[in-house]
């Protein structure tokens, strides 16, 4: 990628944040464009009365994810691990007291990040160079103009770009966004089958 072209991140989740903050250091600007009301995706942490972090998305991560915690170290993100071992509650009943119930240690060790996940999400947007940041902004369709693409929106905008990278989940983008031309068959049938990790929890 060259720095003077014209790049578009559709998604400002923790995939299309991370890129933005890995092309500003080649110094390359982006333009971020984002469905929803705030950035984060799957990412979303609120504060309690008493300013306690609460995560409604992504919360631990392990020794596993390399990637991960090489991005904190970087941003300089304090991280702590995560207490396991002792009785936990669990209500099934809405009319009747809570279960108790004794939790061993667990044998592989997870982690959270100090101050909650959003944490990591607001020091890639201060980290990361972008040209616009566009919330509440779908992306509609994709064309191609000769070696250009034409990006068309849910605000009645048309965006032309040099490339477009798309950081959000594959059946989001086979079911949302028009291709002309059209994506390849082959594709178009794995789209809709690849899982997003968790996607199928509460949470």
């Amino acid at each position: 990628m060259k720095s003077e072209e014209n790049i578009v991140i559709v998604g400002a989740g923790l995939s299309g944040l991370t890129l933005a903050y890995l092309l500003t250091k080649k110094n390359i600007k982006t333009t971020i464009l984002e469905a929803s009301s705030r950035i984060g995706g799957r990412i979303h942490t609120v504060k309690g009365k008493l300013d306690t972090p609460l995560e409604l998305g992504a919360t631990w991560f392990s020794d596993i994810h390399i990637n991960l915690i090489n991005l904190l170290d970087e941003l300089g993100l304090e991280t702590f691990t995560q207490y396991t071992k002792g009785k936990s509650l669990y209500e099934t009943r809405s009319f009747g007291p809570p279960d108790i119930f004794s939790v061993p240690e667990s044998q592989e060790s997870s982690y959270r990040i100090a101050g909650g996940t959003q944490v990591l999400i607001h020091k890639l947007l201060a980290k990361a160079s972008f040209s616009e940041l566009k919330l509440n902004n779908s992306v509609l369709a994709i064309n191609q103009l000769e070696d250009r693409l034409l990006i068309e929106t849910s605000m009645d905008e048309e965006i032309i770009a040099d490339k477009v990278i798309l950081c959000l989940p594959p059946k989001l983008a086979g079911e949302r966004i028009k291709f002309s031309p059209k994506l390849p068959a082959s594709v178009l049938s794995i789209l809709p089958s690849v899982q997003t990790w968790m996607a199928g929890s509460i949470k």
